[in-house]
């Protein structure tokens, strides 16, 4: 279905929405929407962005396997009043009018995330804006002063501390919505310093280090794939909130006698055959140190399906459960007598909701499929074997919905309001050592020159031999 939020007058591709998700059509003009029109719908019709709430969630149209943040218009201020109410409408409709009448992207859609963006830059005008009352001599500004008047606006880009770039994007947004939508002319942001940074294109990995990524991958993912067929009963074992707790520990919560008492994590890993698994790398004496483990072999398998595949980051995150499945690429050969002279061949195939190259400027997800040779099939068990394990914490279904990455984080000291998400890569305690310690020698450095002429790579302190 469609994920992305369309310009020209609706907010959706009509083409690619059940009917239950579709919000409602936008006034014409600068007609402002009732206070109950919907700007968002989940799959089964429920309002998630009402025009008349302070809360809007567009989760529902995001394309990322990552939740975005909600705009919390009433969490702006520290406090509200008359003039906070009216910077907070104003942006209201500011934003709407960005939705349904901005003219984004290269397809006239302006996605999600981008929204996101324009969100934080909008907020940062608002706070502005109401911070001028300490000034006697200028007061609380509204934001058509801001956007108007360039002695504001050149204060606003002077002291604020955001995305230049999205600001930029956002004025030209509200630029094309027009003076007969806003009410007022925007001023055009090319004639101020709103230019990002320079940035360059991410480089190839040479090919010594790729070789290498693959040699050192692939022996971490033979150590993970000997506990294959143990993983899914170790992790629901978990389900007990005092299994794998040190003695000590467990002696404190006065359990009622050892003969209550559960096995240490050390103990665990021994009745399920995983001593040899979790060591090195993933180690885990502890009970605390199980979630840490378990994101770091998701991330394994994660960088071995980019290697492999080519996959891109979110193509990765949005697979499900059920992403693997056995393609014939040649059926069974029968000679006349009906006598078998060729057995069928397959191949495993990956098949995974993606952002690809010919979906990328429809704005919908589309299903797609790569080639997943051996390593990428047993890397994807290892994740169907902890996602399994998971799901029973969960207490969710294996389904076409339920995601491979399912995050570990329901093992954790606050699992009472854990939400079924994905796993996220950013925390720095995830990186590899056996990775880290491939360093850039001087051959690399001359294959990454040759492959951009353009480039000084040898000045660059991030590619110091």
């Amino acid at each position: 279905m469609s994920v992305t939020l369309k310009s020209k007058g609706c907010l959706y591709d009509s083409g690619n929405l059940p009917a239950a998700c579709k919000p409602d059509y936008a006034p014409q003009r600068n007609a402002k929407p009732a206070v109950g029109f919907v700007l968002c719908r989940d799959r089964n019709g429920n309002a998630t962005a009402v025009y008349g709430q302070d809360a809007w969630d567009f989760n529902p149209y995001r394309l990322s396997a990552k939740k975005i943040n909600k705009i919390f218009f009433g969490n702006v201020f520290d406090e509200e009043g008359a003039e906070q109410r009216a910077l907070i409408e104003e942006a209201k409709y500011l934003f709407y009018c960005l939705i349904y009448f901005g003219d984004g992207g290269r397809i006239g859609r302006l996605n999600v995330s981008t929204l996101g963006h324009y969100w934080f830059s909008l907020r940062k005008a608002m706070k502005f804006c109401y911070a001028q009352k300490k000034k006697p001599l200028v007061g609380v500004l509204s934001l058509e002063q801001l956007f108007t008047v360039r002695a504001f606006l050149d204060a606003f880009i002077r002291e604020g501390n955001f995305d230049k770039g999205a600001f930029s994007g956002m004025l030209g947004q509200l630029l094309r919505a027009g003076k007969d939508r806003l009410g007022y002319t925007v001023l055009n942001p090319s004639s101020f310093n709103l230019k990002r940074p320079g940035s360059n294109q991410h480089p190839v990995i040479p090919t010594r280090i790729y070789l290498s990524l693959i040699n050192v991958t692939g022996d971490l993912l033979g150590q993970l794939y000997q506990g294959i067929g143990t993983y899914e009963s170790f992790i629901a074992a978990f389900a007990d909130e005092h299994y794998a707790l040190n003695l000590h520990t467990q002696k404190c919560l006065g359990l009622g006698g050892k003969r209550n008492y559960r096995p240490d994590m050390p103990q665990a890993l021994m009745e399920h055959g995983l001593s040899e698994v979790f060591t090195n790398e993933f180690a885990c004496p502890f009970k605390r140190d199980l979630q840490t483990v378990l994101l770091k072999m998701q991330y394994l398998a994660k960088t071995i399906i980019h290697l492999y595949t080519g996959m891109r980051d979110q193509e990765v995150m949005r697979m499900t459960y059920n992403c693997l499945s056995q393609e014939t690429v040649r059926p069974t050969v029968k000679d006349e007598h009906g006598v078998v002279r060729d057995q069928p061949q397959s191949v495993s195939v990956l098949t995974v909701y993606v952002f690809s190259t010919t979906t990328k400027f429809t704005g919908y997800k589309k299903e797609a499929a790569w080639l997943a040779p051996g390593e990428v099939v047993q890397a994807i068990e290892i994740c169907q074997a902890i996602c399994r394990g998971l799901a029973k914490l969960y207490k969710v279904e294996l389904d076409d919905e339920c995601p491979l990455f399912l995050n570990p984080s329901i093992l954790g000291y606050y699992r009472k309001n854990t939400e079924v998400i994905v796993t996220g890569f950013r925390s720095k305690r995830l990186q590899l050592n056996a990775l880290q310690a491939l360093t850039i020698q001087s051959e690399d450095l001359v294959e990454l020159a040759q492959s951009d002429p353009c480039r000084d790579f040898y000045s660059d302190h991030k590619f110091v031999i």
